[in-house]
């Protein structure tokens, strides 16, 4: 039995960076989206030990490892080692009903991973789309939805919060790719190091992504950051939690989700793109200059607003109708590789 599930690449309209925590992790508060743009992720239960990973669709010269390095890999190893908890402590009268449904017509294809003490494994194939190292969180998609297809495959039925308890492990935007492949919510708020969710209505616009060609360092980045604010470890209160000393920062975090919402529900995306703002992208645009060029090339299509999406280096420009956003993302591919069109879900 096998599962395909598509990968949502993500963006982001806001990302606040609220300071530096004592775990050496950033306090957020982001705006997270997803759009159209996804990887392919096939997963398919074996009745052999061990997890098979293959990649596929990767552009010329760019290498994706598929070992335990791979955050799809870790999350098929994070779901076969619950599964074997599970197995362990499981109630007799599981057992039972496990007996009568193996008697079934398709019991056989059903009996795999019943019997106590089975190890199962697992094979995926990623078909790629999403762009690496870009921003757009493809790796923590990939993760996601090998976790949502092993949830099924496994019959482990765990709940969407458990689901992003585990994901939290793998990386922060895992939790959001969870929830976007889940069905219910594409938007939300992202708070903490990014783990806390609020959901939101979804942003409505037609997107067109462009990623230079630059490598970009996320920690690097980051430390950009640190030392252009003046931040030290633990300046910022985590939001995880109301206390005394974060009380006033956290109401004031309660408050833009609200007004989130409003904007969100009103469906007016030029008073959207009057809230959107990232942070790092001055640092970005500092350290590296195609960002810049990449931003003046989609802001002369005239788009309703441009961004940097995380860290970089993808920036992607919204339009109101598929008509202009066609019209632009034809005229970049003129010159540039790395062009994307797509629209929020």
């Amino acid at each position: 039995m096998q599962l395909t599930q598509k990968a949502y690449a993500k963006i982001n309209l806001v990302l606040d960076v609220l300071g530096l925590r004592a775990d050496g992790y950033h306090d957020l508060f982001s705006i997270m989206q997803a759009v159209d743009l996804y990887d392919e992720v096939t997963v398919s239960r074996d009745e052999e030990p061990g997890i098979r990973l293959t990649v596929e669709g990767l552009p010329e010269g760019e290498v994706l490892p598929a070992d335990s390095s791979n955050l799809a890999y870790k999350a098929a190893e994070k779901m076969l080692a619950l599964y074997m908890e599970n197995q362990s402590a499981r109630h007799p009268a599981a057992r039972m009903l496990e007996l009568w449904e193996e008697q079934r017509a398709d019991g056989p294809s059903r009996k795999f991973g019943l019997e106590a003490g089975v190890r199962p494994g697992a094979t995926i194939r990623l078909a790629k789309r999403i762009p690496m190292a870009a921003g757009l969180a493809g790796g923590s998609a990939d993760a996601a939805a090998v976790i949502l297809a092993l949830n099924k495959l496994l019959y482990l039925s765990l709940p969407l919060s458990r689901l992003c308890e585990i994901g939290k492990t793998l990386g922060a935007d895992v939790p959001f790719c969870i929830l976007a492949q889940y069905g219910k919510h594409s938007c939300a708020s992202a708070e903490g190091i990014g783990e806390v969710l609020t959901p939101l209505p979804s942003c409505k616009a037609w997107v067109v992504l462009c990623r230079p060609n630059v490598q970009i360092s996320t920690p690097k980045i980051f430390k950009a950051w640190d030392a252009a604010n003046g931040i030290a470890a633990g300046a910022a209160a985590s939001l995880t939690e109301i206390t005394a000393e974060n009380k006033a920062t956290a109401v004031e975090s309660a408050g833009r989700i609200q007004l989130w919402k409003k904007l969100l529900e009103q469906g007016d995306l030029l008073k959207i793109a009057a809230g959107m703002g990232n942070d790092l992208e001055p640092v970005s645009c500092s350290s590296y200059p195609e960002i810049v060029e990449t931003k003046e090339a989609l802001e002369a299509t005239h788009p309703v607003k441009t961004l940097m999406s995380g860290s970089g280096p993808t920036v992607f420009a919204l339009y109101e109708t598929e008509e202009d956003a066609r019209r632009a993302y034809d005229s970049l591919r003129e010159t540039m590789d790395g062009v994307f069109l797509a629209r929020t879900l």
